[in-house]
């Protein structure tokens, strides 16, 4: 029994041993694994960019991206607000040149993947090859060969942890304090970070329409008008603009053909995807039109410039197993539009028309944990509008069904219930 108590003993002071040494600083370094982890993105300054941006702490529905590039735009501001007169004429140039490659990094948005499912970690290097902040800034000056040579020894850890010639002399040239590269680098969140998110969406909506005359010119032939309708656009999330076309036909039915084809450009100066609650969404949009009424009213040529607010006002989840989920979300847009219409026929006056409308969107997005397919978010759409058009103003329901192209993902396996919604994109 003696024996046995020893052994134990033993063992249990041999197991102590062990993890004391896995947790010391040593161990740390060499093992790129063991830095510590925490829910901040920077273990200088917390969250502090966040909050100073947004006038809130984070919370788990924030996307990393949106995090990591919040801190990263913060720190840059910051920095170029040191006074660096003192600084020798070469760090100085350094500096403000370190300081145009951070911003130019963290524009392209090309961030590194958390690796902790613990909480947030720094990742140097990841798998893909994306360098995270710091480590763009090295490679610049000190080259690829150092900076892979430093992943390979403290690839998640801190800049405080990482005992490194290479990265020392990096610092000593750079023009930053060691204090202000730590306050660079970001920590990475293992469940958002996992995602990889297309640029590019396409959306597209086709749907029945129906016009009546309400007031102006009487035209007799055209009471009324009947038809469909097709729209395509195409979002880039980056830059925050979009292209689109769209097409109209139908009847007056009294036998005069109705049609309408156009493009358009637009940005978006207010993007939903950055908002959460409910989600305010603004584009402006301008572009060229041709359209008219077959023996009735003459082709044009029509300018339409708008305005249209979205708001996704609520999102209600219906889970039907452990991997599926419905995520629907009504949303409701206001559009207001002005058009400057040339008429084809000669000796025609040009005239100004307009168009004021309220849509109703549901929108239903299957989502998956794993993956999620293209075109898989469709919209149930319902409009009321107010036209005026060749001195006549109509009154004017639609009903139609939209699709969306939803971002492509790359999950890690069970990352807990992360939606992959789209951000909220109008139609217009």
């Amino acid at each position: 029994m003696r024996g046995f108590t020893v052994a134990s003993a033993a063992t249990l002071a041999v197991f102590i041993a062990s993890l004391i040494a896995v947790g010391s600083p040593e161990s740390a370094r060499s093992n790129p694994g063991a830095a510590s982890v925490s829910d901040t993105i920077n273990p200088v300054i917390g969250d502090e960019s966040f909050l100073a941006t947004y006038g809130r702490l984070p919370t788990a529905d924030d996307a990393n991206l949106l995090r990591v590039r919040t801190h990263l735009a913060y720190v840059e501001h910051r920095l170029r607000a040191v006074d660096d007169s003192a600084l020798p004429a070469p760090l100085r140039a350094a500096r403000r040149r370190n300081l145009d490659l951070l911003r130019r990094y963290w524009g392209a948005e090309m961030f590194p993947a958390g690796e902790n499912p613990t909480g947030r970690q720094p990742t140097f290097i990841d798998d893909d090859g994306r360098r995270c902040a710091v480590a763009s800034l090295v490679e610049a000056t000190a080259g690829t060969a150092a900076v892979e040579r430093i992943n390979g020894r403290f690839r998640n850890a801190l800049i405080a942890e990482m005992d490194d010639p290479a990265l020392d002399v990096w610092i000593e040239s750079s023009g930053f304090t060691r204090a202000e590269v730590m306050m660079i680098q970001p920590s990475y969140d293992f469940r958002n970070s996992a995602r990889e998110i297309e640029r590019w969406h396409l959306i597209t909506d086709t749907g029945l329409l129906y016009l009546n005359r309400l007031a102006g010119r009487d035209i007799p032939d055209a009471q009324r008008v009947a038809g469909v309708e097709a729209k395509a656009q195409v979002i880039d999330l980056r830059y925050q603009w979009l292209a689109g076309v769209e097409t109209a036909a139908g009847d007056t039915l009294f036998g005069g053909a109705f049609y309408r084809a156009g493009a358009r450009l637009g940005a978006i100066p207010i993007s939903g995807w950055k908002y959460h609650g409910p989600r305010p969404n603004m584009i402006l949009t301008l572009g060229g039109r041709v359209d008219g009424i077959q023996g009735v009213v003459p082709a044009a040529f029509t300018v339409p410039g708008g305005l249209l607010f979205a708001f996704d006002t609520m999102e209600t989840r219906y889970a039907y197993d452990n991997l599926h989920e419905l995520v629907a979300s009504p949303i409701v847009q206001l559009r207001a539009e002005a058009d400057w219409v040339a008429w084809a026929r000669p000796g025609r006056p040009r005239e100004i028309g307009w168009t004021g409308g309220f849509d109703l969107l549901w929108r239903v997005n299957p989502w998956t944990r794993w993956t999620s397919a293209n075109f898989g978010a469709r919209d149930l759409i319902a409009s009321v509008t107010v036209t005026r058009f060749a001195g006549t103003i109509y009154g004017g329901v639609a009903v139609g069904l939209g699709a969306w192209s939803l971002r492509t993902q790359r999950m890690v396996p069970d990352p807990g219930p992360v939606s992959v919604s789209p951000p909220l994109g109008p139609y217009w």
